[in-house]
């Protein structure tokens, strides 16, 4: 057990050094003092995909109102990039998600973290997690420059946005200028095709490298719809991203580099949870022989829904035992349509906004470790293979 518990920080140490290398490198140092006004409405960036071989990354973004808080173009783009750099190595274990109308900080993909990310009690099944590069580098953004002026980032599902953002009755003339003008964007190739080019040592020439970095990349249109009117004006563009060496040396210990295609990535990680299921007790065939039903009368969204909402009664949030209600009208049929929705959302918004959020204060815990108990872990691998069942 000794050995277990010194293993478990060892890695816990690495990461948090790992982490550190990040954090010195893209999160700026800004003036002490809140924001000088607070902002209108959050700020939403996307998930969008450079090709069909990368896995996605956020858009490298910013908003002219932000900088009245110090959020300038060049403070934003370089927060976004050492985000998607820590995303890329190692996402985060929990992520603001919705059960039906109610947002909470959710498990994210815990099937499919690394068997050297947790530590299981042989008596006890209980689990004890290491936070992630990405929860370290949010945690520090927030603790260090958003909540001192009044703000918080979050990563959020398309869900839970809708949920946390209400749709303005009448767009401003910023809206109405901006809004759909700006959903085609030039941006140059994001920081993590830099570095797994940069790290492997590509011999591309000069010509092919500024092709694509001044590639034009459309956002999604009916993504980055959703929130207008909802949240502030997206734009883009600025100076390239840059990686010092200490970065790339973090990045090529964590296998960035090897990554192969997002197919490749995706094959590997299912077959992690399929084993990760089957040790749990958890198949295709339901836990304890219990089969499970997937009720194809309801649409995909609402079947998301469902299975979200009583993985709350079962294993997370304050009130879980309540029966929730799903707006009805429009609100309930975007929820409904984005319900399985992947793609994420890096949000900055009022801090207030926390207080809507069931289990944030888990966010900026100072343990570098979540324990899990057996339960609540059982209870996420039957939700998680639920959904690889039904396809999401």
């Amino acid at each position: 057990m000794a050995s277990s518990s010194h293993a478990e920080n060892q890695l816990s140490s690495q990461i948090s050094q790992d982490a550190d290398i990040l954090i010195q490198t893209y999160l700026p140092t800004l003036s002490n003092g809140p924001s000088k006004q607070e902002i209108s409405l959050p700020f939403a960036i996307p998930q969008i995909s450079f090709d069909d071989r990368q896995e996605s990354s956020f858009a490298r973004g910013h908003c002219p109102e932000l900088g009245e808080s110090g959020f300038t173009q060049q403070v934003m783009l370089s927060i976004v990039d050492g985000l998607n750099l820590a995303m890329a190595a190692s996402p985060p274990i929990r992520i603001v998600g919705a059960s039906g109308p109610v947002v909470g900080y959710l498990p994210y993909h815990w099937a499919k973290l690394p068997s050297t990310s947790m530590h299981v009690d042989p008596h006890t099944g209980h689990r004890s997690l290491a936070r992630s590069l990405t929860d370290h580098y949010l945690r520090t953004a927030n603790i260090n420059i958003f909540k001192p002026r009044k703000l918080v980032a979050r990563i959020c599902t398309t869900s839970a946005l809708l949920i946390l953002t209400a749709k303005a009755e009448k767009p401003d003339d910023t809206m109405k200028k901006v809004g759909r003008g700006a959903l085609a964007v030039a941006r140059h190739m994001p920081i993590t095709g830099l570095i797994v080019r940069q790290v492997s040592k590509s011999k591309s020439s000069e010509n092919k490298k500024q092709k694509d970095e001044d590639m034009y990349q459309p956002i999604g249109r009916r993504r980055l719809s959703l929130i207008e009117g909802r949240a502030l004006p997206l734009s883009t563009g600025g100076s390239p991203p840059h990686a010092t060496h200490g970065v790339m040396q973090t990045m090529a210990r964590y296998g960035v580099h090897l990554g192969g295609t997002r197919a490749e990535k995706k094959e590997f990680e299912r077959r992690r949870a399929m084993e990760v299921f089957e040790e749990a007790g958890v198949t295709a065939e339901g836990v304890n022989n219990n089969n499970y039903h997937i009720d194809y009368s309801m649409g995909k969204g609402a079947r998301a829904i469902e299975r979200a909402e009583r993985r709350r009664r079962g294993i997370g949030g304050q009130g879980r035992q309540v029966k929730l209600e799903v707006p009805t009208g429009g609100e309930g049929d975007l929820l409904r349509t984005w319900a399985t929705d992947k793609l994420l959302w890096f949000v900055i918004m009022p801090v207030e906004k926390d207080m809507e959020i069931e289990d944030i204060i888990l966010a900026e815990g100072a343990a570098n470790e979540e324990n899990v108990n057996h339960k609540v872990w059982m209870g996420e691998m039957i939700f998680e293979s639920e959904e690889m069942l039904d396809g999401n």
